[in-house]
């Protein structure tokens, strides 16, 4: 079962602030499968970079999580497709794509 939208967002707020905490260092996306965004699309190593993934009841919801952090905190920000369930955060380095 997803979280709610606030939950989420305390997840994401929490696990950045708990990894490095500067919102403009890290990169908020929406995907259908998180796990390739991630790793393929933007190489993060699962080894060596900080990242996590969460699902989202809505697409409304999901829509939110992401403006939040794009637009109020500074993230950086990817668009996802019309079917994505899943926001993925991963903390940006000289790897990963952006």
């Amino acid at each position: 079962m997803a979280k709610s939208k606030d939950e989420i967002i305390a997840d994401i707020k929490a696990f950045i602030t708990d990894n490095g905490g500067v919102f403009s260092e890290w990169c908020v996306g929406a995907s259908r499968d998180a796990n390739k965004s991630l790793l393929s699309d933007h190489k993060v190593d699962p080894r060596l970079d900080k990242w996590m993934f969460r699902t989202v009841a809505t697409s409304a919801e999901l829509k939110d999580i992401v403006q939040y952090f794009t637009t109020i905190r500074g993230a950086t920000g990817t668009k996802g497709g019309m079917l994505a369930d899943k926001v993925y955060v991963y903390r940006k380095s000289p790897r990963t794509n952006p």
